[in-house]
């Protein structure tokens, strides 16, 4: 049975003394909302790589909205999505292109 009370690193060194796995105080991110009684730890990684693949979905959509049978200007479709683009580049885009808007 482990001893859980004395922690070891894959190496055999003590938990603690072993700089690889010890959590330093700057490792960790905590956001704390008072109001609402809650804390949360964020992780610089987490959030860019989360932020990289939004933005990698937003330009797929994007790319996906521009292309096709009726090929159109991104500035086009972004005023199509917002309502104020022409008749025809409107109907395009939210009867063929996205048709569940």
């Amino acid at each position: 049975m482990t001893d859980l009370a004395a922690p070891t690193a894959p190496s055999g060194a003590p938990l603690a003394a072993h700089s690889r796995w010890r959590l330093a105080p700057g490792d960790r991110r905590v956001v704390r909302l008072p109001v609402l009684r809650v804390s949360l730890r964020v992780e610089p990684r987490l959030v860019v790589v989360s932020v990289l693949l939004g933005l990698v979905v937003v330009a797929g959509v994007a790319v996906a909205l521009c292309v096709g049978d009726y090929p159109i200007p991104l500035p086009d479709v972004a005023r199509a999505l917002a309502g104020r683009g022409n008749v025809d580049t409107t109907f395009v885009v939210n009867s063929c292109a996205c048709p569940g808007r």
